[in-house]
C-alpha cells in the first residue's frame, strides 16, 4: 500500500529565513547565475553540433576536432544524464530534499513531487529537450533563435497573467507589442533585401526547427500556468516545495523517456538512432566531455531559471527578468563564437535582441520604482 508522507519523518518543515538580503534581491542573484550558466551552454552546444560552424574552419584548426556536428538528438542522452547528476547535487548541498513529498513503499520513505508539480516537472522536462534542440540546428544562430523563443514568451506572459486572473498594467501590453516590433524587425531585416521567405530564417531544416519552437512555447505556457495556480506565494516555503517537486520530475523523467527511445533503436526513425548513438557512440568524440558540461550548465539553467519563475512577483514581472539573463547571454555566446570561429554576429539579430532588452527594461523598471516607493 502506498501512503503519502508530507514530510520525512513526518516531521514539520521549519520556514526558510533567507534574510531580507535574499527576500529583496533574490531574484537578480538567480538572474545572475542563470546568465552564468547560460552564455557556456549555448555556445558550447552550437559549437559542437552546428554543421556550418565546422566547414567554416580550417583543418589546422584546434576547434575544428571539437565543432564535430553532432546530431542534435545525440548531444541529449549524456546531456540529460549530467543534468540528473547536477540537480541531485544541488539538492543534496542546499540541505532541500526535506521539502520533497515522501511516499512510504515498504519500509522505504521515497522522494517525489505531487500531482501538480510532477505535471510542471514533465512541461519542464520539454523545455530542456527542446532548448537544448533549438541550438543544434544549422543555419539558425544562437541569438536568433533565442529572439523566437524569448520574444514568444514574454506575448504569453501577459496572456497567462490574465487567464489566471492577475491584474495586467498597461506596461505589460506595451511590453508584449515591443515583443512583437523586434520578431517583425528581425524577420524583415533577416530577407536582406530578397523576396520574403519566411521559412528561410530558420535555416536548413525550416519545419524542425518551428515546430521544436511551438512545443517550446506550449510547455511554457502549461509549466507557467500552473506555477501561478499552486506557487509563486508570498510564503516562501511553499514555492521551494513546488521547485523541489519539479526538479525531482523534470530531468530525471526526460532521461528515462530518452533511455527508452534509445534502446528501442527503431529501423528508420532517425530521432530514435541518434539518441542511440549518444549512448553507444558519443565516447568515440573525443571531447564527450563537452557535452556532459552541456548537461551540468543545462542544469544550472533550470535551477536558476524556475527559481525566477516562482519568484512571488507576477509572471509579467518575472518572465522579463529571466528572459533578459538569456537574452544577454546569447548575446555573449553568440559573439564568443564568432570571434573563435571567425564568424559574423548579424545586425538584425543586433537590433532584434536591442528592441527585446528595451521591452523588458520597460517592462520591469515600472515595478522595480513602486518596490522602492
Amino acid at each position: 500500500m502506498t501512503e503519502e508522507v508530507k514530510t520525512q519523518n513526518n516531521e514539520p518543515v521549519k520556514p526558510n529565513s533567507g534574510g531580507n538580503f535574499m527576500r529583496q534581491y533574490g531574484i537578480w542573484i538567480y538572474a545572475f547565475g542563470y546568465f552564468a550558466a547560460y552564455w557556456p551552454y549555448s555556445a558550447i552546444t552550437k559549437l559542437v553540433t552546428d554543421r556550418q560552424i565546422a566547414d567554416r574552419l580550417a583543418d589546422g584548426s584546434w576547434l575544428k576536432p571539437i565543432a564535430a556536428a553532432l546530431p542534435g538528438a545525440e548531444v541529449l542522452p549524456i546531456s540529460v544524464f549530467a543534468s540528473v547528476i547536477g540537480m541531485l547535487l544541488f539538492l543534496t548541498f542546499k540541505k532541500l530534499w526535506k521539502y520533497a513529498n515522501y511516499y512510504k513503499i515498504g519500509p522505504f520513505n521515497i522522494p517525489g513531487p505531487d500531482k501538480y508539480t510532477f505535471m510542471s516537472g514533465i512541461c519542464s522536462s520539454v523545455i530542456i529537450a527542446t532548448t537544448t534542440l533549438a541550438y543544434t540546428f544549422t543555419g539558425v544562430s544562437v541569438i536568433f533563435i533565442m529572439l523566437i523563443m524569448r520574444g514568444g514568451l514574454l506575448i504569453l506572459g501577459p496572456i497567462i497573467d490574465l487567464l489566471n486572473k492577475r491584474t495586467v498594467r498597461w506596461f505589460s501590453y506595451a511590453g508584449m507589442i515591443l515583443s512583437l516590433i523586434s520578431l517583425i524587425v528581425t524577420f524583415y531585416m533577416k530577407q536582406s533585401g530578397e523576396s520574403f521567405d519566411f521559412l528561410k530564417a530558420f535555416g536548413s531544416e525550416p519545419m524542425a526547427c518551428i515546430i521544436n519552437v511551438f512545443v517550446y512555447l506550449a510547455a511554457y505556457f502549461f509549466r507557467l500556468s500552473l506555477m501561478s495556480q499552486k506557487a509563486k506565494s508570498q510564503d516562501e516555503d511553499t514555492n521551494i516545495r513546488y521547485f523541489v517537486g519539479e526538479q525531482l520530475t523534470s530531468s530525471p523523467t526526460l532521461f528515462l523517456m530518452i533511455l527508452v527511445i534509445a534502446v528501442m533503436n527503431v529501423d528508420g526513425w532517425t530521432f530514435s538512432n541518434q539518441l542511440h548513438d549518444g549512448i553507444t557512440s558519443i565516447f568515440a568524440y573525443p571531447y564527450w566531455w563537452l557535452v556532459f558540461l552541456i548537461g551540468i550548465f543545462s542544469a544550472l539553467n533550470g535551477i536558476f531559471g524556475g527559481l525566477i519563475l516562482l519568484d512571488k512577483s507576477e509572471n509579467t514581472y518575472s518572465i522579463p527578468v529571466n528572459r533578459c539573463s538569456s537574452i544577454i547571454a546569447g548575446l555573449c555566446a553568440t559573439g564568443t563564437i564568432a570571434i573563435m570561429t571567425g564568424g559574423t554576429v548579424n545586425l538584425e539579430e543586433i537590433v532584434g535582441a536591442g528592441i527585446i532588452i528595451f521591452a523588458i527594461l520597460f517592462l520591469t523598471l515600472p515595478l522595480v520604482f513602486a518596490k522602492k516607493s
